[in-house]
C-alpha cells in the first residue's frame, strides 16, 4: 500500500467515529454548496448507476439515491467509515465497500459499468492524481459524467493552511490549479465540461463558519461570485469539476 494510502486510511479510522457531528461541523458550508452542484450538473439521476469513490459514511451515496438513482456504489479506503456507512445506510440500493489498493480488483467489480461516477474530498490524498482519476474513468462508460473537486492552491487560506498546518503536512496533502486539474483530465480521457467555486472567501473555514447568519446565507452569496471567473479561480477553496468520459473512435455512437 503506498505510504499516501496508508496515512488516508488511518486518518479517517481515527476521526470516523466523530465525522457525522463535530468534526463535519465546520463543513457544513461546503456539504450545502457540494448538492447543490451535483443537482445543478447532473440532474436527475433516475435510472442511473453511480459510483462513488471517498464515501465516507455515506452522506453523497445517499444524496444520489435521493436524485433517483436506481444503484449507489460507495468505496472507501476507511474500513471504519464504511462500516459507519453500512450501520446509517438502510437501503439496498446502496451498496458499500471497502478499497483496497493491494488487491486486484481494489473491492471494485471490473464488469460493473456506471453512469456516473463522483469523488469529493480525495484527490487531495493522492500523491499520484492519476491514480484517482484513473480509477474514476474505468468505472464508467463512455460518455459517463465524472465529478470530483480538489482544493485549489490559488485560494490565500488553502495556500497558507498548507504550508501552516502540521496536520496538512503529515498527511502529504496535495493541492492543484484549474489549469493543471484541465491537463490531468485530457491525459486521463475525460472532457472538461465545467468547474463551480465550493466555498468562496478569503476567511479561514474554522473562522467563517462561526460567524452568525452568514453561515446559513453565504451560498447566495458564491451563486453570484461563481459567475466571475476570476473570482472563482482565487476565492474558492475548493473547486468542483464536472467532466465526461470522451468516446473511443469509432465505438458506437462516436461522430
Amino acid at each position: 500500500m503506498n505510504s499516501d494510502h496508508q496515512q488516508a486510511r488511518q486518518y479517517y479510522d481515527d476521526v470516523a467515529d466523530e465525522y457525522d457531528t463535530g468534526f463535519r461541523r465546520q463543513g457544513d458550508l461546503i456539504d450545502r454548496r457540494e448538492r447543490e452542484i451535483l443537482q445543478q450538473r447532473l440532474g436527475d439521476l433516475s435510472g442511473k448507476r453511480v459510483f462513488d469513490f471517498g464515501c465516507g459514511t455515506g452522506r453523497i451515496s445517499q444524496y444520489h439515491r435521493e436524485r433517483g438513482a436506481e444503484h449507489v456504489l460507495g468505496v472507501d479506503i476507511s474500513p471504519q467509515m464504511v462500516k459507519l456507512a453500512e450501520q446509517k445506510v438502510d437501503d439496498p440500493a446502496i451498496e458499500f465497500r471497502v478499497f483496497d489498493p493491494e488487491q486486484a480488483d481494489r473491492g471494485i467489480d471490473s464488469h460493473e459499468a456506471f453512469d456516473v461516477a463522483t469523488s469529493l474530498e480525495v484527490l487531495e490524498y493522492f500523491s499520484d492524481p492519476g491514480d484517482l482519476l484513473g480509477t474514476l474513468t474505468d468505472r464508467v462508460a463512455e460518455g459517463g459524467e465524472v465529478v470530483f473537486d480538489f482544493i485549489n492552491r490559488q485560494n490565500l487560506s488553502a495556500y497558507l493552511k498548507s504550508r501552516l498546518s502540521k496536520d496538512w503536512r503529515a498527511n502529504g496533502l496535495q493541492l492543484y490549479s484549474l489549469g493543471q486539474v484541465k491537463r490531468l483530465c485530457a491525459q486521463h480521457n475525460l472532457e472538461f465540461v465545467s468547474s463551480d467555486g465550493v466555498y468562496m472567501s478569503l476567511l479561514p473555514i474554522s473562522i467563517h463558519s462561526r460567524i452568525p447568519v452568514i453561515g446559513t446565507r453565504w451560498p447566495t452569496l458564491e451563486r453570484v461570485m461563481n459567475r466571475s471567473r476570476l473570482l472563482r479561480r482565487f476565492l474558492s477553496y475548493r473547486v468542483l469539476v464536472t467532466a465526461k468520459k470522451k468516446k473511443q473512435p469509432g465505438s458506437a455512437g462516436a461522430a
